[in-house]
């Protein structure tokens, strides 16, 4: 993880999309801004308006950040494997620590790298919303503004989760930032693999972008794991992200098996 950070530092383009990956989240809070001053919306109350929150009109930006987010994390980090092969980097890796070794190192910091990133782009945003909304008291489902903790019971969906999220926003956004973290981390980890094993950009890119948008589109789309205060429950939730995570370590490993058993030096 140490040298491709190195190498992300070093490489102008990269380095400015892991700023900007860094930084999209947190500007979000500008958007907020402009509905409050421009069309008149009253002031949020900051931890229901973060970035998983999708307060803002048409959640343009939160598209733009999660759609997308494989396709981003295969230029910072997936690419790098596909380079090792073409300068045969990956040959002299491969001789001096060995494949299982190699194929560790490089599927560990696929993970990681993603997910601090999409972590502290998260934290930033949370940081960016408390401070420049901290005294707003405006809550969606509350029609006048309440404190936190107060709300109309009678139009509160049922979902546990909903109301569990609503009554503990800090700890809700905190575990949906894990949990949006993790994902990226998976995702770029099969990307990752998928790079080893085959050595095609366009399959490789085309693959990992299919595995993570399909199920963006289906009718219980994956985007409602990244979402603290939705109104589905639990038993909705809990089996959109064990089939994701299911699918994601699922195409590591037979990758991961296909590079050992299959392709040789």
């Amino acid at each position: 993880m140490k040298i491709q950070l190195q190498k992300i530092l070093h490489d102008k383009g990269k380095l400015l999309l892991a700023i900007l990956l860094l930084l999209f989240p947190a500007i979000e809070a500008l958007q907020i801004m402009y509905q409050v001053y421009i069309y008149g919306d009253s002031m949020p109350y900051p931890l229901y308006a973060t970035f998983l929150s999708c307060y803002t009109r048409g959640h343009i930006l939160h598209k733009l950040y999660f759609w997308f987010l494989p396709l981003y994390f295969l230029i910072l980090v997936g690419d790098e494997c596909i380079e090792d092969y073409d300068t045969g980097y990956k040959n002299i890796m491969i001789v001096k620590m060995g494949k299982r070794k190699y194929m560790k190192i490089r599927l560990l910091s696929s993970f990681l790298l993603p997910f601090f990133i999409v972590m502290c782009s998260l934290l930033l945003n949370l940081a960016a919303v408390c401070i420049i909304f901290r005294n707003g008291t405006y809550i969606k489902l509350s029609e006048e503004g309440a404190k936190p903790g107060i709300y109309d019971v009678v139009s509160m969906p049922e979902a546990l989760q909903f109301k569990l999220s609503y009554t503990h926003p800090l700890i809700a956004n905190l575990i949906f930032m894990l949990i949006a973290a993790f994902l990226a981390g998976l995702i770029s980890m099969a990307g990752a693999s998928f790079a080893i094993a085959v050595h095609d950009r366009k399959i490789v890119y085309a693959v990992t972008f299919a595995l993570w948008f399909v199920p963006v589109l289906m009718k219980n789309s994956s985007m409602l794991v990244l979402q603290p205060f939705s109104e589905y429950d639990f038993d909705v939730l809990a089996p959109i992200f064990l089939w994701m995570m299911g699918v994601y370590l699922s195409a590591v490993f037979l990758s991961a098996v296909w590079e050992a058993k299959i392709n040789e030096i």
